[in-house]
């Protein structure tokens, strides 16, 4: 069974000092990160963003 989250909940789910790695075929890695700095609680967070050149 899937679980499906709001983007406003998924910061919630982050702990502080996460490291959070993204791949280029995300298809909504813009509003995941735009809902994460949208959450001024989280604090020490490391995002790696891969993105596929070619």
């Amino acid at each position: 069974m899937t679980k499906r989250l709001e983007l406003s909940e998924v910061a919630g789910k982050v702990p502080n000092g996460s490291y959070i790695t993204i791949g280029s075929t995300s298809a909504t890695t813009h509003a995941t990160l735009a809902a994460m700095v949208k959450n001024k609680s989280l604090q020490d967070i490391n995002i790696l963003q891969f993105i596929v050149g070619g």
